[in-house]
């Protein structure tokens, strides 16, 4: 089970040839430590709380006392596993502790070199045996795989917590990979079956500084464009939203066009959307969805003004002062003004994780119902509605108040939309305060504060 959730999120393992017998005892320790972090029985949970912090205590002293080497790249892996497990699963220290591990593993991914396209998995030469080349080719498709994961939990770190960016200065169109291999060549279960697997597909694909190239440079981005399974997608999601940061970053900067710049990052978006759409449903499209949604929300409203504006900044300093929140909804109420589509962005959003899949949580999904309906209800605020309103939300389920949440939105009816956000963020604040993560309980604190709030 740990395994197989490892892989919906994390795909760095090869499955095939995972063999717990001749892994690291910590690395083996932290695929255990993620899956009990995952669970949904709490006295689990309370154990993988205890040996996360066990786990990184091992390993950070390990790489003080140690200088490491590739061959010992199953370090980075561990503090990769461990880091998302701490971000998205723990409890509070956890989260914020992960800040500090991850830029110890950006250092050492970068002293490893693994960004650098030494490091790409061509296939190897075929003067070697079948085996032979398929266990090359393992170790350096899982190298480049690692890579692309370190930056993507970096993107994820500013964009969906305000920590501040271990590769800022790493732009993406300096990671010169090709994107991961397709699932046929990664899930074969041997040295034959995997030499049988035609990579036209693979080798047809543009490594990822020319897909963001074409993206935001081609006249015709959507005709140039590559084929692009989920995984892929979600990583060049991952790289735009990074973009995003950048850009708006510069917003100010006397000679810098902001509106040309979210129009093209806006479309860069859309066209790899519309790939990702064609796509066999999956955990990485859902998480492909998420990011591309949450991304396309900060381009026009700065998600940390969502935040201090509902006097919550949880996930960045602490409780907001009641200045910097007063600032916050004043600028949510004229140049950060919440229009209608990032509404619509919010409400499908909800629609990945609305209603809940009981079988398995997505890391994700905590901070997608937050920002989706921190959106929802900066946009009514917008608009004038009154959150003190004495309406009462209604008896709907979860998928019926967003149906007509999204019904209300196309017809501007305020008082409408009004009545279903109280329903769904009733909802929502009810469902993160049942999980075992602290972020999500806090979160569903800020959110029943909302539903009575006086702006």
């Amino acid at each position: 089970m740990a395994v197989s959730r490892l892989a919906d999120s994390l795909p760095i393992l090869h499955r095939p040839t995972l063999n717990f017998e001749f892994l690291h005892r910590e690395l083996s320790a932290s695929i255990l430590c993620f899956g009990l972090l995952a669970s949904d029985q709490p006295d689990f949970h309370e154990i993988g709380c205890s040996l996360l912090h066990r786990l990184r205590e091992d390993i950070i002293l390990f790489t003080h006392n140690n200088t490491i080497t590739m061959e010992q790249v199953w370090v980075l892996q561990a503090m990769l596993i461990l880091e998302f497990g701490g971000m998205f699963y723990a409890n509070r220290k956890a989260m914020e502790l992960s800040d500090i591990f991850h830029g110890t593993m950006v250092t050492l991914a970068r002293r490893l070199g693994i960004f650098e396209p030494s490091y790409e998995p061509a296939r190897p030469s075929s003067s070697l045996s079948h085996d032979t080349r398929w266990l090359e080719w393992i170790h350096k498709e899982s190298l480049k795989r690692l890579a692309y994961f370190i930056f993507v939990l970096d993107v994820k770190h500013a964009l969906l917590f305000g920590h501040d960016r271990s590769i800022f200065s790493f732009s993406v169109f300096a990671i010169k990979l090709d994107l991961p291999c397709d699932n046929r060549e990664w899930g074969a279960v041997g040295a034959h079956e995997w030499n049988a697997v035609i990579p036209s597909l693979v080798s047809g694909r543009l490594k990822c500084h020319e897909i963001h190239n074409t993206l935001l440079f081609s006249q015709e981005p959507d005709v140039d464009l590559p084929y692009l399974d989920a995984l892929g997608a979600y990583i060049v999601f991952a790289g735009l939203s990074s973009i995003t940061m950048d850009f708006l970053q510069r917003h100010h900067e006397p000679f810098f066009d902001r509106d040309k710049a979210i129009r093209r990052l806006c479309h860069a978006l859309s066209a790899i959307h519309e790939r990702l759409s064609s796509t066999p449903e999956s955990k990485v499209k859902d998480h492909a969805q998420m990011i591309y949604y949450v991304s396309l929300i900060s381009l026009y409203t700065p998600l940390d003004d969502l935040e201090r504006a509902a006097n919550s900044g949880y996930s960045l300093t602490g409780l907001t002062p009641k200045q910097q929140t007063r600032s916050a909804i004043v600028r949510l109420l004229t140049r950060n003004k919440v229009e209608v589509k990032s509404a619509r962005h919010a409400t499908c959003l909800l629609r990945i994780y609305i209603p809940e899949d009981l079988r398995i949580s997505s890391p994700y999904e905590s901070s997608g119902l937050y920002l989706a309906t921190l959106t929802l209800w900066a946009y009514l605020t917008g608009k004038g509605y009154d959150h003190e309103s004495p309406m009462l939300p209604s008896n709907n389920t979860d998928i019926e108040a967003l149906n007509a949440m999204e019904i209300s939105l196309e017809d501007s009816d305020m008082a409408a939309c009004g009545k279903h956000w109280r329903t769904l963020v009733q909802h929502v604040a009810d469902r993160l305060g049942k999980k075992y993560n602290e972020n999500a309980r806090e979160y569903s604190q800020v959110l029943h504060s909302l539903i009575d709030i006086t702006i």
